[in-house]
């Protein structure tokens, strides 16, 4: 009995040591006015992802009504580093921000997203890292896979690029074959990417808020690069409401102090029906339902 312990003891600790002196990603995540989308995203991101570092939420309250949807959103979880936005002059704080929060730490590699995104099927970032380091892509794109047909921003149907099968359910493709969310490597949208890549062209840019950054970060996009994706996407954007003024397409939907005085109340969007989900595109607008917290 003794013996079987000590061995099962070392295992461990050989498991430690291994899984230890692998890279990681660290996830930023985006937030302005929507602590009941930011709680959805959460939620979903804590059901399904795995093998991750530091979360921290970048986030703008215009005012103490929406910071106290994003305190209860904080209570909810702890584990995670929230970092409000200064109402003076929050354009110009915004990129110091991210810069500090994006290329600090260990981690080697990060993961962007924002507050309307929700998780709909297993994330595992060591895989997605391992996929990156063999096969030398640009980044992974937990938004696409083979069912993501149609383009929500040009309102188009997707020119599928050729996909290639790199092992297990994950697949590759070079941007400059395919057009719409597939010829779109530069996105905060559940995307993996390598921080030194990163950090020497985002210093070099000039952005006031998620939209701004993608626009300057697309400027530098090499579309000769590889993707990689899974089969079937893990992700979907539901495109409810505006909170930014730059770079959006017009949504109609719920307004966003409406949404936070239905938080307040005690609800949340029901993020079960939303498991498993076969979308058509990255972005999709769904209906939901609302339950209790």
């Amino acid at each position: 009995m003794f013996k079987r312990s000590i061995f099962f003891f070392i295992c461990m600790v050989c498991s430690c040591f291994a899984y230890a002196g692998k890279s990681q990603s660290d996830v930023v995540v985006f937030s302005y006015n929507r602590p009941m989308q930011l709680y959805s995203f959460l939620e979903s991101f804590v059901a399904n992802a795995v093998h991750y570092e530091n979360v921290t939420v970048i986030y703008r309250a215009f005012d103490q009504t929406y910071q106290e949807g994003y305190l209860k959103v904080q209570d909810a979880f702890p584990t995670f580093r929230f970092v409000r936005q200064p109402n003076a002059n929050p354009q110009a704080k915004f990129k110091p921000m991210v810069l500090e929060h994006t290329f600090s730490g260990s981690a080697e590699y990060v993961t962007f997203a924002v507050d309307d995104i929700i998780c709909t099927g297993l994330i595992d970032f060591e895989e997605g890292i391992d996929a990156l380091e063999s096969t030398g892509a640009y980044g992974f794109y937990y938004r696409l896979g083979k069912n993501t047909t149609y383009c929500y921003a040009t309102d188009t149907l997707h020119t599928m690029p050729p996909m290639r099968h790199v092992g297990g359910g994950i697949y590759s493709w070079t941007f400059a074959e395919g057009d719409g969310d597939f010829d779109y490597p530069n996105s905060v949208d559940m995307t993996l990417l390598r921080k030194k890549e990163l950090e020497p062209i985002w210093r070099q840019l000039y952005f006031t808020q998620p939209n701004t950054l993608e626009g300057a970060w697309a400027m530098h996009a090499d579309h000769a690069r590889q993707g990689l994706c899974y089969e079937r996407s893990r992700m979907v954007n539901i495109p409810l409401n505006v909170v930014a003024t730059a770079g959006n397409r017009n949504m109609k939907g719920t307004p966003p102090l409406e949404m936070l005085k239905l938080f307040m109340s005690g609800l949340k969007i029901d993020i079960q029906p939303f498991q498993g989900l076969l979308n058509r595109a990255a972005h999709e607008e769904h209906p939901f339902d609302y339950v209790t917290r």
